[in-house]
């Protein structure tokens, strides 16, 4: 051991196949790594490369790790019994080897990587095999074979670390012969042992970087302004598969999904061009009553029924034309004893001593279609039109238009004024999410007209994180950005 860091290696240590077909006192075991191919799973279209056998199964293993039991590892897991607290100058430690030391290996370095990138990575196997394809210029893999075994001569019937056969019960001989270690990939350990920081460094086919804001702020129903990125191929200038791009929210809200985000463009062909990178923008569609782009506030128009009082009564028009002509005098008489007549004759039709009884009251409400609003949501920065809505009653045949208003059903349903008629959303959707208002006539309380009103789900009032992927093959880069909604 060296001085320090105190260092115990000072470089790569060769290393062979696990295989310890001898236990302490000489007695034949099987203690070693398996490998072969599979009669179930066809093997993979990505398991290629130098000293992949054929395509008889999916090959195993894809990588080795230091497992050997004659150089295990210590540790203080309490639960295989180690205990970590000194008692009397003393401790104990857990002893592991095999599967129970490499598969933690392989765990860390996938946490490793899974924090480099800020985002899990998935299944890996596809990635190590490219990886493999251009070693050893990327030194990612350690390249075991027979001369870094150390063995020799090495010979596939008898067990050592050139190889991972069996011994028989009774000698080194006469086992289960395995396979031999091999330059490039091998059924003994896979593409070979991994140098982590070189695995880190390569993993990446592309750089995924933010350039432009991190945080836009809009009200519910509004567009983002543009979050820009860069995407950039790390080897050469041309992106080798084609890269698209996905956003997800957290925390989640059903009304934000992958489909809220619009990137530019939407996807990079495999094959592109960009020695200087691609830029990419990418806009995000709230929901809710506001229009336009940022958190700019947007009166939505008001749905007011015409004003029927404007309408020129056409009887009017023709007696003022009448008006405005001069006639002789002789005319004037004819006029006159003709309107004379059809008075009378009014008069007549109308006569009599019975009389029909008044017609019934009823009462319409205005409008007449259903009336959508958002959810009036705590805190939110929304004009009063938003989630409010103007409601009018007509009482028929009688003068007296008096009405009360009424929201149908619980507080949650919302509220209206009991005599203006205006109809405020309550702050979340109710269930159902149709609310009915009522207007009573003043003039019989049996009497009364109805309006619906639905209530819609905005996007949430308040802070999200935004995690913006952009993939290409089995390899994925996080960026994370802010979007407030108010």
């Amino acid at each position: 051991m060296q001085a320090p860091p105190y260092e115990s290696a000072l470089g790569y240590i060769p290393e062979g196949g696990w295989n310890e077909p001898l236990d302490g006192s000489g007695n034949t075991q099987a203690a070693a790594g398996g490998g072969g191919f599979s009669v179930y799973i066809a093997t993979p279209t990505w398991q290629t490369g130098t000293g992949v056998p054929g395509t008889e199964g999916r090959y195993t293993p894809d990588i080795a790790f230091s497992a050997s039991g004659h150089d295990g590892y210590f540790g203080c897991l309490a639960a295989g019994g180690g205990d970590c607290v000194v008692v009397n100058n003393s401790f104990n430690f857990e002893y592991f080897y095999g599967t129970s030391a490499a598969a933690p290996d392989m765990a860390g370095i996938t946490a490793l990587l899974n924090q480099q990138l800020r985002s899990p990575q998935g299944e890996l196997n596809q990635r190590l095999y490219q990886l493999a394809s251009v070693t050893p210029t990327n030194n990612v893999f350690n390249d075991v074979t027979v001369d870094s075994s150390g063995v020799s001569p090495c010979a596939v019937t008898t067990p050592s670390m050139c190889n991972n056969s069996t011994p028989s019960p009774t000698g080194l001989t006469g086992g289960l012969a395995g396979y031999l270690l091999t330059a490039g990939y091998d059924e003994v350990t896979g593409l070979g042992s991994i140098n982590g920081a070189n695995l880190l460094s390569n993993w990446a086919v592309f750089t995924w970087t933010n350039i432009g804001s991190t945080s836009h702020t809009v009200l519910a129903g509004q567009t983002t302004l543009e979050y820009t990125f860069l995407v950039t191929p790390t080897s050469g200038s041309t992106f080798a598969g084609a890269v698209t791009f996905s956003c997800d929210f957290s925390p989640t809200d059903s009304t934000l999904t992958n489909s809220s985000c619009a990137f530019t463009p939407p996807s990079i062909a495999a094959g592109t061009p960009s020695p200087s990178g691609t830029t990419v923008s990418m806009t995000i569609l709230t929901v809710g009553p506001n229009q336009g782009t940022g958190a700019q506030l947007r009166h939505r128009a008001d749905k007011r029924v015409p004003w029927l009082p404007l309408t020129v009564p056409l009887a009017g028009v023709a007696m003022l034309g009448l008006a405005s002509r001069k006639v002789s005098r002789g005319w004037a008489i004819v006029i006159a004893c003709v309107s004379l007549a059809l008075v009378g004759f009014m008069v007549a039709c109308g006569g009599g001593s019975s009389s029909s009884p008044p017609p019934p009251i009823s009462v319409t409400v205005n409008p007449i279609t259903t009336v959508q609003l958002y959810a009036n949501e705590t805190g939110n920065q929304w004009p009063a039109s938003a989630n409010q809505a103007q409601f009018s009653a007509t009482v028929n045949n009688s003068s007296n238009q008096n009405v009360t208003w009424a929201v149908t059903g619980p507080s949650t349903n919302g509220t209206i004024g009991s005599t203006s008629g205006i109809y405020v959303a309550p702050a979340t959707v109710p269930s159902p999410a149709t609310v009915t208002v009522t207007a009573t006539a003043a003039a019989d309380s049996t009497k009364s007209g109805s309006g619906t009103v639905e209530i819609l789900t905005p996007t949430a009032v308040g802070a999200f994180t935004v995690t913006v992927t952009a993939t290409e093959s089995t390899n994925s880069l996080t960026q994370q950005v802010g979007l407030v909604v108010q």
